[in-house]
């Protein structure tokens, strides 16, 4: 109930524009006030008995609070420092001359010790929260033999109005952060999606084109192949951006993405094996197509930057291994190639950078693990496990993280 009072009593600059709540919130508004012209009829019916002139100071300053009120949205510093000046002006008339309180100014600012303590300033906040205080107490002291009953009451409804406000302040700040989360994670989602399909994509046409150059002037026709296949890939890539845009464009962004499953696999290898490295894809007793469709993804996209990593950072590569398979609850993949461990410059490979870190964090988004790091052999390997009914990962012989660059989580 309290969250939706928040949403009800959003600044007009924020408040969500569903036309439903729009018009609950103004009916609020109008119920609110309907209630405060209520009291000043009130009171002004009690100072019609009283037939003094001073007894109209307080329906006068209860129709000034509800004014105040009436502005709260759109000024509220400035209809509650109004409403506290026009309150203890009355209260001093009242040291002279016979000035009861105000219901309506009383409920008036309360609503307006709520308002400010949740959206104004903290320094104004407290100024003017100390403000309403001082003109409620003011209205309890006109009492006279009943003050000291009055104060009390008065006191605990302020200091109601003081939490109410200091809550909902607090989901607003909630609210706030809540919504740079979500839009930190967006940012987070497009930068791996476009990592994922330009750097493969991109990768490809600079493998082929540094072949094309190697080849072009002893074998023109192996030059043309490479310049058909670059062909391919840019179209390849076209593609695969324009399903990334219509897929951030739509509601159903998941059925938009690229192909997952067996089908999905099979296209990858087919592609990385078009740049003349043999690369092999083993299933070992797991189905892509019943994957659920997050771990069929995540399977297809660890495998897709896995490749990736080898084609652009592997040395003398001549096979890649590619295996899928069920353990315990959980698929695991495997990418293992037979790299020579040596960069040109004679220094350890290194496969750092943000495709492992995306990796690890799709497998740790699923609640898996991943692994990655030269082996003994030489080469280099990656594991990852993936959970699918929320297993524990199992005990694996990964490599151990020795080069910069290796993710370990």
């Amino acid at each position: 109930m309290i969250r939706y009072a928040a949403w009800l009593s959003y600044p007009a600059d924020v408040r969500v524009r569903h036309p439903l709540i729009r018009g609950l919130s103004q009916g609020a508004d109008l119920a609110l006030l309907g209630f405060l012209g209520l009291l000043i009829l009130l009171d002004a019916a009690l100072a019609s008995s009283l037939a003094t002139p001073a007894a109209l100071v307080a329906p006068l300053t209860g129709a000034i609070t509800a004014g105040a009120v009436a502005m709260r949205r759109r000024w509220p510093e400035t209809a509650t420092a109004l409403a506290v000046a026009c309150s203890l002006a009355a209260s001093l008339v009242a040291l002279n001359h016979d000035v009861f309180a105000s219901a309506a100014d009383v409920v008036g600012l309360l609503v307006l010790t709520a308002v400010v303590v949740r959206s104004t300033p903290r320094s104004a906040a407290l100024v003017l929260a100390m403000g309403t205080g001082a003109a409620i107490l003011g209205n309890a002291l006109r009492t006279g033999s009943e003050a000291e009953g009055l104060v009390v009451i008065f006191g605990l409804l302020f200091a109601i109005a003081v939490a109410s406000g200091g809550y909902l302040r607090w989901l607003d700040w909630q609210r706030v952060l809540a919504a740079a989360d979500a839009r930190r994670d967006e940012r987070l989602d497009l930068a791996q999606e476009l990592h994922d399909l330009v750097a493969h994509y991109v990768t490809g046409i600079v493998v082929q084109a540094q072949a094309a150059q190697v080849v072009a002037a002893q074998r023109p026709a192996a030059a043309h192949e490479a310049l058909a296949q670059i062909e391919q890939a840019g179209t390849e890539a076209l593609t695969a951006m324009r399903r990334l845009v219509g897929s951030l464009r739509s509601d159903h962004a998941a059925g938009d993405g690229p192909p997952a499953g067996t089908a999905g696999l099979r296209d990858l290898l087919d592609q990385y094996n078009a740049s003349g490295v043999p690369a092999r894809l083993q299933l070992k007793g797991v189905d892509p197509d019943r994957l659920p469709p997050a771990v069929a993804t995540s399977v297809h996209r660890i495998v897709l930057e896995s490749l990736t990593n080898v084609r652009r950072h592997g040395v003398d590569v001549t096979a890649v291994d590619v295996v899928v398979s069920r353990v315990r609850d959980g698929v695991q993949i495997v990418v293992r190639d037979n790299a020579s461990g040596a960069s040109p410059h004679g220094r350890p490979a290194s496969r750092g950078g943000y495709g492992l870190v995306g990796m690890a964090e799709r497998a740790a988004a699923l609640g898996g693990t991943l692994a990655a790091g030269p082996t003994d052999a030489g080469g280099w390997e990656m594991q990852a496990w993936l959970p699918i009914d929320g297993d524990e990962p199992p005990s694996t012989d990964a490599p151990a993280a020795r080069t910069e660059g290796t993710i370990a989580q």
